[in-house]
């Protein structure tokens, strides 16, 4: 009111080019953000009016965005406001996250969803001039796989191939990768390896990988089984042995052995856990023992055994070099020779005959022709089958 009576009429001009309003207390929205004078006109009853104006700041709405990370199921997605605002701060963020959970809290913000899907998202922000805007978005969380694999023998002799095969699964997407660990070692990527292991007890696990990167391991503990292969080992005795007492003793060392088999290489067997054997003759044998251990695990080894001959040469002390077809010649005999020199001396010294060969004759006569009865000296140069050298000598006694 004034002095000059009571207020007949109101204007009010708005500075935006409106129509001006002559409501007591109008309300008015004006057409964009900016900076405005609003003026008022009072008019009393009595004609006379007075003026008066206010600056109006219309602040800016906040332009509302935001990103949102997909994330695999049982991990958080993170949110970050990507809002902005001309005039002013943006002070306030409230997230709706679609599964019933709103957080009035930062610009970034991580969250874990109870389950996979997809999730309808809102991000509400309040300027320091309380203006309020929104923005809404989708997340997905995607489908965790199920690891699962099977193996197609679980136990074995070394080296044992292990057939293994994923048989992970995801409800959407594929099985992108599968990482296989077998025991501490044993690193594979591709789908169904064949490992060849070792002695020993193995963990199997699997990490499979979605297309979208989620992942899932399955561990199976002392999932396989190698059994080691058995050591076989023999000794014999005598060694060598020779022709003139071939029996071989043997003797199986091998230890955990269920059952055994001997070869002798002559044709002939044996499934005794020490035999003797009986050979037929000279020569090395190529021995093989055959065990099977208590895990079923076969194994050989095959060992030279050796039958030789001793060396020995006899010279007789007499020899009737008649014509009877009974003793008519001279020689040294023996086992296991391989050649020999033989020297004949008259009781002058005079050498009479020199023969050589595995077993030279002397058939008693000399450079000229029959020669007399009488004592007559040898000597000899004999070589065996290993090359060793033996000198022998003596007398022999020509008789007709």
């Amino acid at each position: 009111t004034y002095s000059c009576g009571p207020i007949s009429s109101y204007l009010w001009d708005f500075g935006d080019g409106s129509v001006p309003d002559t409501s007591q207390n109008p309300v008015h929205q004006f057409p964009s953000t900016g900076i405005y004078t609003v003026a008022i006109t009072l008019t009393a009853l009595n004609g006379v009016s007075a003026n008066d104006t206010l600056t109006v700041i219309v602040p800016d709405n906040p332009t509302v965005n935001f990103s949102a990370t997909p994330a695999c199921n049982s991990e958080p997605s993170l949110f970050s406001d990507l809002s902005s605002v001309a005039n002013g701060n943006i002070i306030g963020y409230e997230w709706y996250f679609g599964d019933g959970t709103i957080l009035d809290g930062n610009p970034t913000e991580a969250h874990i969803y109870p389950t996979d899907g997809n999730y309808d998202v809102m991000l509400k922000v309040t300027t320091d001039h309380q203006c309020i805007d929104s923005a809404s978005g989708v997340v997905s969380i995607w489908e965790l796989p199920v690891a699962d694999f099977n193996a197609g023998i679980l136990s074995g002799c070394e080296p044992l191939e292990v057939p293994l095969q994923s048989v992970s699964a995801v409800g959407s997407g594929w099985i992108a990768e599968n990482d296989w660990l077998v025991g501490l070692f044993v690193r594979d990527s591709t789908v169904n390896p064949t490992p060849t292991l070792m002695a020993g007890i193995y963990d199997v696990s699997l990490i499979a990988t979605t297309d979208k990167g989620c992942k899932d391991t399955l561990t199976r503990t002392d999932y396989v089984e190698v059994f080691p292969l058995p050591k076989p080992d023999f000794i014999h005795s005598p060694e060598p042995a020779t022709v003139y007492n071939p029996e071989v003793s043997f003797y199986d060392i091998t230890p955990n052995i269920l059952s055994r088999s001997w070869n002798f290489s002559d044709g002939n067997t044996s499934g005794l856990l020490n035999p003797r054997h009986y050979f037929s003759g000279k020569g090395v044998y190529p021995v093989e023992l055959f065990v099977i251990s208590n895990d079923g695990c076969e194994n050989s080894i095959i060992k030279p055994v050796e039958i030789i001959e001793i060396f020995t040469v006899f010279f007789p002390n007499a020899f009737t070099p008649n014509g009877d077809g009974i003793n008519d010649y001279y020689s040294g005999m023996g086992s296991n020779i391989k050649e020999i020199e033989l020297f004949i001396f008259n009781r002058w010294g005079e050498m009479v005959f020199k023969g050589s060969g595995k077993e030279p004759k002397w058939d008693g006569k000399g450079a000229t022709g029959e020669i007399t009865e009488g004592v007559y000296t040898w000597r000899a140069k004999i070589k065996d089958e290993e090359g060793e050298a033996y000198e022998k000598a003596g007398s022999v006694a020509l008789i007709k």
